[in-house]
């Protein structure tokens, strides 16, 4: 690699696009996303007093490549830095730039480019540039942030709910608006409305027809709401007698092209059109964005940069689509100035939208190199953008109102129709060669030509009862749009915050609707009243805007974050301390403890060794050095007083003294509950085990059918060890026990027996069967990396790594040869497998 020109990109598939359009000068090498963040773990890994100064790590899968990285640096002549032109990316070189600097005397150089084409690679190069630092500052601010929030409150969450719940700055926020809604559909109270619709005849005539629904009463919105003024308002119809044109409009209007797509929109789009998660449409975007190899052997990038929210369009871009349009469609399709569309106030400017990087490319004509759900995404990104820079709509919009009255009340009924004239942009989203009009169109022409005072005579009249309905529940789409619309998050974050909210167990997603759980609302409930001001939508959106300032340069980072952790600190303990018990209320507990030594032998449950002596000891420290403990603590100190009472001599005049009667009563109360359940759960446990005994007996004398993902048999004869030893299975060993149950069930003798054991259903069956009827495709990359490392003979498995690389990609391979398909983080080991071993 001497005197060679370093590019490093992040991803393989990445630097496969760019190393052809550079040449045989250049060396591509991935750092596989980031090479150090802050330290895995319960450590925060920020030194809060040293002016919160971020304590980064190489994580140990990363140090192979860092080795690899400062090997190819010593004898580089430049080093260019080709990540991501975002925050993220900036922050990936600036790392990259900090641990290599020290091994190599090369010039570093930033090369920012938006697409992967020939063209833009080769700018780029032509004008690089130095690490933008306030861009860097913005990354390393919004992590120092999010890891302080989240570092900090999720502790107190665990104690207050549950273990390993979590909160964070935005995610938090996101859950608050869910669970809002859901709130405010519980609590939704339908209202009963009726509607009007009326098919009446211009001048009798039968050719004539047109439907209208009754808009007003006596010229305001008209308003029935129950049985008996509906009644009334249907006989003050068909009696009236006589019927008029009162108004008739016909006007010209137009429909303006969309805009192209920026992050959020396309995820939106996707998401509504394709059903795709806004986590998939991100990783198929960046397959896009970052190469495919076309039917001539090329490898180029088909989209611009997906994480984006700039509406801005490159001149070129603009030339080449409106060329396309015309060729395609005629001169009048094509504006005669180009469309420009306004970026909001916090967008990036520099960035472009989402767009093709060849219009000329059309969806048909990838049809063959692209996977069903790479071809429907770029068929979406390709008609939006061709769209954004075609002529508007034209329409005529015809307004015809329709009245009847009796002696009281004078009854208007509307109709609006409208026709196409010229359909512009809309072309592209149909299948029409030609402007003709449709059949629907031609069957309304003649509203038109209605004039006022013209008579009408009413053909039939219906009245329907109808309910107000609640506010629809978020979809992936909508709270993305409504994250957007309060200023919170950024477009490299809505799919993150999104997916977390679910993982979490926080919400669940059900027919596309997020419908949050019981844990998150029991999350959103301590949340939002305990830090009001944290999960305030306005502030978020505030701390949003503060860290854009910074990567402007307008704001010093490590200012801001002294600011915020103030305040961070100022709610935190009053969340703490909230309902704690008084100064010498909680000393006096200590006192009483302080000199005790009756303490009984550490008690051993569930796994965990509870000892009374080091609890006590530690919430004392705690004491002394805050002359405060929370409520929580004082609970437990107050157990373990009930728990000694007979060896403490002072404990009735404690009790006395601060009127904890009641307390203890209830404290109990609740210890014989536990001990209830306990005993309960107990019985519980051992009556699944002598159940599933038998289970486990009538499966394994059956004759198992083969399965190639994995052992079945192995796996059997593991769960009857567990059982013999009478340790219960846990739900998600009896989920994929009862799929071996159903994929052998004519093997099984005993099926329906098990079948009502296991709780196995029809609609069970019938997933599994049809999951093996589904064909599978192959996935051509990751049969391409399963081709590169079955010639691997020399696989370095030094170390104190417990699953050897070998070891690792023969399970994937295994897999994917059964299911034809990993999941993204398998797909993404085996490409850092393949970097490693390039």
């Amino acid at each position: 690699m001497s005197n060679k020109n370093l590019v490093i990109v992040e991803s393989p598939t990445k630097a496969r696009t760019i190393a052809p359009m550079l040449g045989k000068d250049y060396t591509l090498m991935a750092s596989m996303g980031h090479i150090r963040d802050l330290p895995e773990g319960s450590r925060l890994g920020i030194d809060i007093k040293n002016n919160f100064l971020p304590e980064y790590e190489v994580s140990r899968e990363k140090k192979d490549v860092v080795k690899k990285l400062v090997s190819a640096a010593k004898n580089a002549s430049a080093i260019f830095l080709a990540t991501d032109p975002d925050r993220e990316g900036e922050a990936i070189s600036w790392h990259i730039k900090e641990l290599l600097s020290e091994n190599t005397k090369a010039p570093f150089h930033r090369v920012e480019f938006h697409e992967i084409t020939k063209g833009a690679i080769k700018q780029a190069f032509d004008h690089s540039r130095d690490i933008n630092k306030d861009l860097v500052d913005s990354q390393q601010a919004r992590r120092v942030l999010d890891r302080l929030v989240g570092y900090q409150l999720s502790p107190l969450l665990w104690s207050r709910i549950e273990k390993n719940t979590s909160a964070g700055r935005v995610q938090s926020v996101a859950l608050r608006i869910v669970c809002e809604r859901e709130r405010e559909i519980q609590n939704f109270i339908p209202k009963e409305y009726w509607d009007f619709g009326a098919k009446f005849m211009h001048e009798n005539k039968e050719d004539r027809l047109y439907l209208a629904k009754l808009f007003q009463i006596n010229g305001k919105k008209a308003d029935i709401s129950n049985t008996q003024k509906a009644q009334e308002v249907y006989d003050a119809v068909t009696n009236a007698g006589k019927y008029y044109i009162s108004s008739a409009k016909t006007e010209p209007a137009k429909k303006y092209a969309p805009p192209p797509f920026i992050t959020s929109t396309l995820q939106q789009s996707a998401g509504n059109s394709l059903r795709f998660s806004s986590s998939k449409t991100m990783q198929i975007a960046q397959q896009l964005y970052e190469g495919i190899q076309t039917e001539s052997g090329e490898q180029t990038g088909l989209i611009t940069y997906m994480r984006t929210d700039s509406f801005t369009v490159s001149r070129d871009a603009q030339n080449a689509c409106r060329e396309f349009i015309v060729s395609k469609y005629g001169d009048k399709f094509a504006p005669e100035r180009f469309n420009f569309f306004k970026n909001k106030s916090t967008a990036q400017e520099a960035h472009e939208a989402i767009r093709p990087t060849d219009v000329f490319k059309t969806p048909e004509s990838l049809a063959k190199v692209l996977s069903r759900d790479q071809l429907v995404l770029y068929k979406l990104v390709w008609k939006r953008f061709i769209a954004s820079q075609m002529s508007p709509t034209e329409l005529s919009r015809t307004t015809i109102d329709t009245q009847c009255s009796n002696t009281n009340d004078i009854y208007t009924f509307r109709t609006v129709s409208t026709i196409t004239l010229f359909s512009g942009f809309g072309i592209i989203y149909s299948d029409k060669e030609t402007d003709d009009l449709n059949e629907e169109d031609k069957k309304y022409n003649f509203l038109q030509y209605i004039k006022e005072n013209d008579s009408s005579s009413l053909k039939e009249l219906t009245k329907e009862q109808k309910f107000t309905e609640p506010p629809p529940r978020y979809t992936e789409p909508s709270l993305i749009k409504e994250l957007e619309a309060n200023g919170i998050g950024r477009p490299s974050t809505y799919a993150t915050i999104v997916n977390t909210i679910q993982n979490r167990k926080y919400v669940e997603k059900k027919e596309g609707k997020l419908i949050p759980q019981n844990l998150g609302f029991r999350v959103n409930d301590f949340l939002v009243p305990t830090f009001p001001d944290l999960l305030n939508i306005s502030f978020t959106a505030g701390m949003e805007e503060k860290l854009d300032n910074i990567e402007s340069g307008g704001v010093n980072w490590t200012t801001m974050i002294k600011e915020f952790y103030g305040s961070l600190q100022t709610w935190l303990n009053s969340a703490k301390y909230e309902d704690a018990p008084t100064e010498d209320k909680a000393e006096g507990a200590i006192n009483l403890l302080e000199n005790f030594t009756g303490w009984k032998t550490p008690d051993k449950k569930t796994g965990r060794v509870f000892d009374d002596k080091k609890f006590f000891e530690s919430v004392q420290r705690q004491y002394k050095k805050n002359k405060a403990i929370t409520a929580k603590q004082f609970s437990a100190l107050l157990r373990l007083l009930n728990k000694y009472s007979s060896q403490i001599t002072d404990f009735d005049n404690f009790v006395a003294k601060f009127n904890l009667k009641k307390d203890l009563n209830d404290l109990s109360a609740q210890i014989e509950e536990e001990n209830e359940k306990r005993e309960q759960l107990s019985e519980e446990r051992a009556e699944s085990v002598i159940i599933m005994k038998s289970v486990l007996s009538i499966i394994r004398s059956s004759d198992l059918i083969p399965n190639h993902s994995f052992d079945e048999k192995a796996f059997v004869e593991s769960l009857n060890e567990q059982i013999q030893n009478n340790r219960p299975l846990s739900s998600k060993q009896i989920y994929v026990l009862k799929r071996i149950a159903i994929r052998s069930r004519n093997k099984i003798d005993s099926f329906n027996e098990i079948s009502a054991t296991l709780g196995i259903t029809p609609k069970d069956i019938e997933a599994i069967e049809a999951k093996k009827e589904t064909p599978k495709e192959s996935n051509p990359k990751i049969e391409e990396f399963i081709e590169k490392l079955d010639k691997i003979t020399d696989w370095k498995e030094e170390g104190k790594r417990k699953i050897k690389d070998s070891a690792f990609f023969a399970s994937l391979k295994k897999q994917y040869e059964a299911k034809k398909t990993l999941s993204p983080k398998q797909l993404s080991a085996l490409e850092k497998i393949v970097a490693k071993y390039n």
